[in-house]
């Protein structure tokens, strides 16, 4: 009985340890992880970046209400946001704009994207809905590498919509743009913010605060469970990824412009996926055939293969019983 109470109060400790560094994440991240080497110029530099990404984001708030499995009125917003691509494109890779952005701020630029995305894709404007993708997995990588964890967890969101988006386009393009998309794709895989260091930083954060406080967050195990959590998050950005590459290698081999009623028996035993390696297991990617076509998938953060079955909400990072494959289907047939 013992046991079972101490194992339960020490998982207690580690929750209220993981919720205490992520309540204070929103106010000093920024502070805590840069160091401002060029004084005052610098600091009004990055206000006067940080004012023009309020403004920009401000201009998006009619995305803030609306419903995202409607496509009508995610046509009708788009026609209503005073905003250009550009301007927004602009902050995409710009780590140190979003060092002080509010989550606010970071969910109406990915509520963007994704509507964006989702109309070009209904338009048949394909080069706009590739970009967009693209856009989806730069905005991934810069908010890991912001030093903020809530931003961090929020990658996995940009990753899942850019793998969905990869889907729709791939049979609407050229073989010369599907192997442009699969390169940036392999250029960006891996350049995902250091755990480590982010770890760290709150750490250092928690001892300036108070020592005892920073030996009672290490004594419970926040720091690890931390760093855990933040590595499953990269891991199924890249596994998102990956598999959109091993897509785009499929389409460009086997479904160049045309049907792919056949491309399912094809690449079953194809060699062309085989350096792709599944970031949670360490080995080959999975693939199942299915009504839909071909889907290659990773097994997931259960470490399980659950036959290409996907979780629900990609926010949920933590390895459940539920089945949480991570995949991409190459679809028979134009759409």
């Amino acid at each position: 009985m013992w046991r079972a109470l101490s194992r339960s109060l020490l998982s207690i400790g580690v929750m209220v340890g993981i919720g205490m560094v992520l309540w204070g994440c929103r106010k000093d991240s920024a502070s805590s992880l840069s160091v401002d080497k060029r004084g005052v110029s610098r600091a009004n530099g990055e206000r006067a970046t940080h004012d023009r990404l309020y403004a920009v984001t401000q201009r998006l708030a009619p995305l803030r209400t609306i419903d995202l499995d409607k496509l009508s009125e995610k046509q009708k917003v788009l026609l209503r946001i005073p905003v250009k691509t550009q301007e927004i494109r602009d902050f995409l890779g710009e780590p140190e704009a979003w060092e002080n952005a509010e989550i606010s701020q970071v969910q109406l630029v990915l509520r963007f994207l994704i509507v964006q995305m989702d109309v070009a894709i209904a338009d048949g404007q394909w080069g706009l809905a590739k970009q967009t993708v693209l856009d989806l997995v730069t905005f991934a990588q810069t908010l890991s590498r912001t030093g903020d964890v809530t931003h961090f967890e929020k990658a996995v969101t940009c990753c899942r919509a850019a793998a969905r988006g990869v889907e729709q386009v791939l049979p609407h393009i050229s073989p010369d743009e599907i192997r442009q998309l699969e390169k940036t794709l392999d250029d960006l895989k891996t350049q995902w913010g250091a755990v480590t260091q982010v770890v760290e930083a709150y750490r250092r954060r928690d001892t300036n605060r108070d020592p005892n406080l920073a030996e009672l967050q290490e004594g419970i195990g926040t720091y690890d469970v931390l760093r855990k959590r933040l590595e499953t998050v990269a891991k199924k950005c890249q596994a998102f990824i990956v598999c959109a590459m091993a897509a785009c290698r499929i389409y460009e081999k086997n479904h160049p412009m045309g049907d792919c009623s056949h491309v399912s028996t094809r690449v079953q035993n194809d060699a062309i996926l085989n350096d792709l390696i599944d970031p949670f297991s360490g080995t080959g990617l999975r693939k199942k055939i299915s009504s839909a076509g071909l889907v290659v998938y990773s097994v997931g953060p259960n470490l399980r293969d659950d036959g290409g079955v996907t979780g629900g909400d990609p926010g949920d990072i933590e390895a459940t019983d539920t089945p949480d494959d991570i995949a991409v289907t190459v679809r028979c047939g134009t759409e």
